[in-house]
């Protein structure tokens, strides 16, 4: 059962997360499920455990060293890190929450 507790990790992980790729000057945007739910429900949906953000590759490419260390400094679970230009996704996770950065 998802708690309100809960939502609030998710919602500070994301912030967190938001400040590091802000740091970096990693422009994102919100996508998939999380976006659908802060237009549609103005929160995160309690049953979508992940959170999907989208980073034109070409702004996160050659910054990405920099990103996992400043991740797993914060406590980062990094995991499914595929860094192909044509292809490239990272899923970091913390607090049993989902975070997927997306190229485009």
């Amino acid at each position: 059962m998802v708690t309100e507790s809960n939502l609030q990790d998710r919602n500070r992980v994301l912030i967190d997360l938001s400040n590091k790729l802000n740091d970096l000057q990693i422009p994102f945007m919100l996508s998939d499920g999380v976006l659908l739910e802060a237009v549609r429900e103005g929160n995160f949906i309690k049953w979508d455990w992940d959170v999907e953000l989208s980073i034109k590759v070409e702004d996160i490419f050659d910054k990405s060293d920099r990103l996992f260390e400043a991740l797993k400094d914060e406590d980062f679970v990094l995991d499914n890190i595929g860094l192909k230009w044509e292809n490239y996704k990272i899923n970091v996770y913390k607090f049993n929450n989902k975070y997927s950065l997306i190229g485009f």
